[in-house]
């Protein structure tokens, strides 16, 4: 369990105790060394050090986790992490203001409002925070129902370097929902979604060259796509693997495993 000591100078700190130099780099990589390790014990402490330091929005995000469950290091107050949770995400840690919008998606401790969680997320938008760019799409999208809205908030997440979503946008585009239809671009989405682990990416490549939808229409690359499908876990249905396997010559079938091979051994937009 957590010495009482350790809590009550996280008492002082939120309360803004003490005043203090800019710690060294080095104590907030010891922080982050022992959350990542599950070490909250020493997480607790050093981050604990630093809530009033220039790293307190990290630091406050981080107890809010901690302290919302306890993690045998303190008594688990919910009440409390909210309250850490909400100065994080007013300190512009991206975490906690994704963290925070879900929490009112939820109703996980706050009235349940989806326009509170949007507009949160907006204020991340504004900071250009990737999550709350996504969760703005997710929501047009299938919560409201807006297509080109939900693709100008992924347009400006895949900008920003959001893998997640990379699928989003290429779904739309495909589709032509919200946006003028784009299969090519969509192709080019999806191996970028695949280079970075998406696992719903090779099913919808294996279908575009199947069917010639933004690519030549090509039965080997699309076998070879299925073949990454079910490695991924998410593979065709049999009626479309039959449909494929068809027209393969025994020679064609090698050279769509000798494909899989090499993007299953190092995933990269330069698979087929």
């Amino acid at each position: 369990m957590r010495i009482v000591a350790t809590a009550l100078a996280l008492g002082l700190a939120l309360a803004g105790g003490r005043a203090s130099a800019q710690p060294p780099a080095d104590d907030l990589a010891q922080a982050r060394a022992a959350f990542e390790a599950h070490d909250f014990k020493t997480a607790y402490a050093h981050y604990s050090a630093l809530t009033a330091s220039p790293y307190g929005a990290e630091a406050a995000f981080v107890l809010s986790v901690i302290v919302k469950d306890g993690y045998g290091v303190v008594r688990a107050d919910p009440e409390q992490a909210l309250v850490l949770l909400r100065r994080a995400a007013e300190g512009g840690e991206p975490r906690a203001i994704g963290a925070l919008g879900m929490a009112y998606l939820e109703g996980d401790g706050v009235p349940q409002s989806l326009e509170e969680a949007k507009r949160i997320w907006r204020r991340g938008a504004e900071l250009n925070q990737t999550s709350s760019l996504y969760n703005l799409g997710y929501m047009a999208r299938y919560a409201d129902r807006r297509p080109a809205e939900a693709a100008a908030w992924f347009e400006r997440a895949v900008v920003a370097g959001d893998t997640e979503s990379l699928s989003e946008l290429a779904d739309l585009l495909d589709r032509g929902e919200g946006v003028p239809r784009d299969s090519a671009r969509a192709v080019d989405l999806w191996r970028q979604a695949f280079a970075a682990g998406a696992k719903e990416s090779p099913t919808k490549l294996a279908q575009a060259f199947f069917e010639g939808s933004g690519v030549a229409r090509d039965p080997v690359k699309a076998q070879a796509w299925v073949l990454v499908a079910e490695k991924a876990g998410n593979g065709v249905s049999p009626e479309g693997r039959n449909a494929i396997l068809a027209n393969l010559t025994p020679e064609q079938r090698a050279e769509a495993v000798r494909l899989a091979d090499r993007c299953l051994a190092a995933p990269s937009t330069d698979c087929p």
